[in-house]
């Protein structure tokens, strides 16, 4: 079963219920659910090189390169998103 994938730094998380993706399986036009609100989340083109996924409940919404077109290459890129957040978040913190 894939494991959750955290979308923020707050710990937000998107989930699938079918118990047979992996993280090489494609991105869906409806790739899970999130997990705060529990609604489901789509994934729409919003340009010619990037996408979004949005919550239908909530709308939380997340924009990412095309390129990232399986689960485990969106945990990729929203892992990286939230490091290079941290730092700017922990001079806030400080100040």
């Amino acid at each position: 079963m894939l494991e959750p994938i955290v979308l923020t730094a707050e710990g937000e998380k998107l989930y699938h219920p079918q118990p047979d993706l992996q993280e090489n399986s494609k991105l869906s036009l409806m790739p899970g659910v999130h997990a705060v609100c529990q609604g489901w989340v789509d994934r729409r083109d919003v340009s010619e090189t990037h996408r979004a996924i949005h919550c239908r409940t909530c709308g939380l919404r997340i924009t990412f390169p095309r390129k990232v077109d399986t689960y485990g290459k969106l945990r990729e890129h929203c892992r990286q998103r939230i490091e290079a957040a941290q730092p700017a978040e922990e001079e806030t913190a400080t100040s």
